[in-house]
């Protein structure tokens, strides 16, 4: 049995809009053939996809990209997406193509057994493969169960190169221009796979570790920034829980900017309009810095992790930036 073959009957595809890569969910209007009941995936409709089969037997969807929903959690299915970059062809190595691409990576890919490899839209390649536990580090297997996706970046004479392990809750548009042949599903993915895949993850391990500190905002919140947390309202914490990042575009940066500014928001409107207690619960005036900090303690605990949060930025800890980014933005507009 051949990977996609598997993939294809299950509820995890959509299409996407041209030239922007929206996913949209097609399920409904493959009953009805209307229009209107082409929607955008939201956090309502995610859990209600349809199968790549279905998608493909419908021709009035036949110039729409198909897009798969990944969830290497469930089903150890991991996708890489390697970019195409100038340099040599695909004659080299013995297939056809119609684009020139960077010898290196796309190479590598192109000459590895696969459990399913096609051309992306831009002529590089999407290579999947279905893992098995035993062959993963334990370093591997939490990375590749709660990581969204992971880059992978390179130096190769001189030329920075990355290309992007699809993971978790991310789409990967399928173009279904195949090329070479496809191992068995029964045939386990090649030993390089697990290689690349086991090394790229002990590095995200030893980042973690390194920088822990970072993700620890409460080391460096003030007591009055903790202070202020309490005066957000559970009803709008509750509200603003219910928000996904399917909510903004599958952009996880978006998601938590948005997020901010509502927290933001809602605190310095109630700074602005302080009840009776409020004043005595805080005992001093909090300036800019402690709102930014108490912005970034609730953001924390609403927002799923991710490795960026373990990144600085001007020397803030990433969540922190965004929260002092959102926090100028409602200065500058509702001063």
């Amino acid at each position: 049995m051949e990977l996609m073959d598997k993939m294809a009957n299950e509820a995890n595809f959509c299409i996407s809009s041209n030239p922007d890569k929206i996913p949209l969910n097609v399920t409904k209007f493959l009953t009805t053939n209307n229009e209107e009941d082409i929607v955008p995936v939201n956090r309502n409709n995610i859990k209600n996809l349809t199968t790549l089969t279905a998608i493909n037997n419908n021709f009035h969807l036949d110039n729409f990209m198909r897009a798969y929903h990944a969830h290497a959690k469930d089903n150890l299915i991991v996708g890489f997406d390697v970019e195409n970059f100038e340099g040599s062809d695909f004659d080299k190595m013995g297939f056809s193509a119609p684009h020139r691409t960077d010898p290196t990576y796309l190479a590598w890919f192109a000459q590895l057994p696969a459990h399913y490899r096609e051309y992306s839209a831009h002529y590089g390649i999407h290579i999947f493969y279905q893992l098995r536990r035993q062959n993963l580090t334990n370093d591997a297997f939490l990375m590749l169960t709660n990581r969204t996706e992971y880059k992978i970046k390179t130096i190769v004479n001189n030329k920075k190169l990355e290309f992007e392990l699809m993971l978790n809750n991310h789409w990967l548009s399928i173009t279904q221009n195949t090329f070479g042949n496809f191992i068995p599903l029964e045939e386990d993915a090649p030993s390089e796979i697990y290689q690349l895949i086991n090394n790229e993850a002990k590095r995200w391990n030893a980042q973690q570790t390194e920088t822990l500190n970072i993700q620890n905002i409460e080391n460096h919140a003030s007591p009055l920034a903790r202070k202020l947390t309490d005066l957000f309202e559970p009803q709008k914490y509750d509200e603003l829980k219910e928000l996904s990042i399917d909510d903004f575009n599958n952009d996880d940066s978006y998601y938590e900017y948005n997020i901010a500014l509502k927290i933001g928001g809602s605190l310095y409107y109630r700074l602005q309009h302080p009840r009776a207690f409020d004043l005595l619960h805080l005992e001093q005036t909090p300036t800019d810095n402690d709102i930014i900090w108490a912005i970034s303690l609730i953001l924390k605990t609403i927002v799923p992790k991710r490795a960026k949060m373990l990144e600085k930025r001007s020397n803030l800890p990433w969540l922190t930036y965004v929260s002092k980014t959102a926090f100028e933005w409602i200065k500058t507009h509702q001063s």
